[in-house]
């Protein structure tokens, strides 16, 4: 059993806890790995999402630690928050990807705060995986996401870059970089995301959760619904700014804190502000669907408040289901059915032709 095991630091990840453990040996990530584990892959794998049990077993078996402590520092249980899928192949939701391929990253999943890698014993938090992760909330900054040199994704096990906080590539300081101070509003949203996945609480996590207290029910729909109130809001920003044509969870740190600003702007006055705002983007039910497919509950309830569509003249119409739901009853098939809804929404159609003409 390996002794000068590291301190185990609050919502610290697994590859960083095993970096301060290569360190305290003496030895490169890569040649203890293949030395203690030669069957398992760390280092040329997304280690903290996809580890798989019979790995976390051989490492317990080595360090004395028990499996579920080793667990807890993976991103098992951030994920199964997010969402209710257990796969871990490709892309998750509710986690930033770090684009492996081929043991080099292209992608900035890997966020981190300059303020604390300067500190003595630097660790990797687990939040700073999360799509609603943007700022350090002991330091209150913003994140990083790539040197300031280069712009190289931050890869922490190449070239000791985690615990000299310097990049991989260019060997630039990490820690020198400005950081822009995150507002309050953004903050207390951010601590409220941490307390629905479990994360550490902090100072500012009492005023947080007033902000979501009227968004209850399961933890899956309230991510859910963030997650699609955040691409809807991505889609408007990327329009206005001219932002690169990229999903949600591939947007940059300065991006994504300011679709985070407004989204938590509009769940604090909720749901009047966030309906004005669609109002004014003349968006309705049916694209919104087409575009997001079903919403949870509790943003459904918001979305009724839209017209259905907008008529051929541009005004908001509603569409009465009273007819087709009268048809369904009566048809003693599907086939007759959808018939007879033919055309019913035939006869609309020309009724409308005749009224515009």
């Amino acid at each position: 059993m390996l002794a000068y095991l590291p301190v185990l630091r609050p919502d610290q990840t697994l590859t960083s806890w095993l970096l301060i453990l290569c360190r305290n040996h003496g030895a490169k990530p890569q040649s203890l790995g293949h030395l203690l584990w030669p069957r398992c892959s760390i280092w040329n794998r997304d280690f903290d999402r996809t580890v798989a049990n019979s790995t976390l077993r051989a490492i317990a078996e080595v360090t004395g630690l028990e499996f579920e402590t080793l667990e807890s520092m993976t991103l098992r249980g951030m994920a199964r928050r997010y969402s209710s899928s257990e796969h871990n192949v490709g892309r998750q939701a509710g986690i930033l990807p770090v684009g492996i391929y081929h043991r080099v990253r292209f992608a900035h999943g890997q966020q981190f705060c300059p303020e604390c890698l300067g500190q003595p014993t630097p660790y990797l938090r687990r939040e700073w995986r999360s799509e609603f992760a943007v700022a350090c909330r002991q330091h209150e900054i913003l994140l990083k996401d790539a040197c300031p040199a280069c712009d190289a994704p931050f890869i922490p096990h190449r070239n000791r870059s985690l615990l000299q906080a310097r990049c991989h590539r260019c060997l630039a300081s990490l820690c020198d970089q400005p950081a822009r101070k995150a507002n309050d509003e953004l903050l207390r949203f951010q601590s409220a995301i941490a307390a629905k996945l479990g994360l550490p609480d902090d100072s500012r996590s009492c005023s947080a959760n007033e902000l979501l207290q009227g968004l209850a029910g399961c933890d899956h729909d309230l991510m859910d619904g963030l997650r699609k109130l955040s691409r809807l809001k991505a889609t408007s920003l990327r329009h206005e700014r001219g932002w690169h044509r990229v999903e949600w969870s591939g947007l940059r740190i300065h991006q994504r804190a300011a679709v985070l600003e407004q989204v938590s702007a509009d769940l604090a006055n909720w749901p009047q502000a966030w309906i004005s705002w669609l109002e004014g983007e003349k968006l309705t039910q049916n694209e919104l669907d087409k575009r997001f497919g079903p919403w949870p509950l509790w943003v459904r309830t918001a979305i009724f408040q839209l017209p259905f569509s907008l008529g051929p003249t541009g005004f908001a119409r509603k569409r009465d289901k009273a007819p087709l739901r009268l048809l369904r009853r009566q048809a003693p098939t599907l086939l007759t059915y959808r018939r007879a809804r033919a055309q019913l929404l035939l006869r609309e159609a020309v009724n409308v032709e005749e009224a515009l003409a």
